[in-house]
């Protein structure tokens, strides 16, 4: 049946509503089946991921604006994202550019839940979030660190804390 990270991510879609985030026209369940289907909004340039080292600076600081303005809201809904990758950023033909897969995200209840969970592609995770002793008090700044190694790969052209060629593809979903 429903893993609890389709969970998270079809409440999460259900909450959000932003031009920043991906939009979700509507969530299907066949709960007799364990099938689910989520229509999303159609994002026809793919995903940030096939820009990588192509973009310019100009076109670049947009990207940032638009992801920044989706992070905000999202932190303003006490969601983080927690897997902050050119893979999980899409885009269309106007250029812009929307916050999707919210399946490692997670809701804060509390102002002092901790997020440093082993969760999401771990190449991207802010050095805090390996650290067992707490870390950083704010539980958003792991989605801003990633933001800005996403940022410093599409204009590099490659991941900036590993040689050219090296992909950051480990994951870890614990």
């Amino acid at each position: 049946f429903l893993t609890r990270q389709l969970m998270r991510e079809m409440e999460i879609l259900r909450r959000t509503d932003s031009p920043h985030v991906v939009k979700c026209h509507g969530i299907f369940e066949k709960p007799l089946v364990g099938e689910v289907s989520i229509l999303m909004e159609y994002m026809d340039g793919g995903t940030l991921e096939s820009l990588r080292g192509a973009v310019t600076e100009q076109r670049l600081a947009g990207f940032a604006r638009q992801i920044l303005k989706g992070l905000s809201y999202l932190h303003g809904l006490k969601i983080v994202h927690r897997d902050i990758k050119p893979a999980n950023l899409l885009l269309n033909s106007k250029d812009e550019v929307k916050i999707a897969d919210f399946g490692v995200s997670k809701i804060l209840v509390r102002s002092l839940d901790s997020c440093n969970s082993y969760v999401g592609t771990c190449a991207y995770m802010s050095p805090e979030r390996f650290d067992s002793g707490g870390g950083s008090s704010d539980v958003y700044a792991g989605d801003i660190w990633s933001f800005g190694l996403m940022m410093l790969e599409l204009l590099l052209g490659h991941f900036p804390l590993l040689p050219p060629g090296q992909r950051p593809d480990w994951a870890t979903l614990m």
